[in-house]
């Protein structure tokens, strides 16, 4: 019995210690995942609200992101699976990609805020031109004209 226990132990060791997944070949790095993702993100984010911009420009995010970054599905679908693999490392990944896309959003609105102003000024602006206009349109009163006869 003591021997079944004993190579139950060792198998189990033995079994912790090679990895669930293998290292893809070629591996990305961390940060490169971050990036395909981050990218993967924001053009799908796009292709959800202007699918007839993609379509016109005969653009399908997938393989434009891979040919941005030289790889192919299988690749990037290995490194998914092996960065999945390990928990931490995954999770700062998709850590780093939601900060990235954070990061992208509060930019924009500024960017949408600042027009927005720049919109409201412009319709005050109009506002009081316009509140001037009856004076400044409105022909001088004149007493009538009278005849020397």
């Amino acid at each position: 019995m003591k021997k079944f226990v004993v190579i139950g132990l060792c198998v189990s060791v033995f079994a912790c210690s090679t990895p669930a997944v293998e290292k893809p070949d070629p591996l990305l790095e961390k940060e490169q995942m971050v990036a395909i993702l981050y990218d993967l993100s924001i053009l799908n984010a796009v292709s959800d609200s202007k699918k007839d911009y993609l379509k016109q420009r005969n653009i399908v995010p997938v393989k434009t992101i891979y040919n941005w970054y030289g790889i192919d599905s299988l690749i990037f679908a290995q490194n998914d699976l092996y960065y999945a693999s390990k928990p931490k490392e995954y999770l700062e990944i998709y850590k780093k990609v939601n900060d990235s896309l954070e990061a992208t959003k509060e930019v924009y609105d500024e960017l949408v805020r600042q027009e927005l102003l720049k919109r409201k000024d412009s319709v005050d602006n109009s506002r009081k031109i316009d509140s001037l206009t009856p004076v400044l349109k409105a022909p001088p009163k004149r007493p009538p004209m009278r005849s020397n006869q």
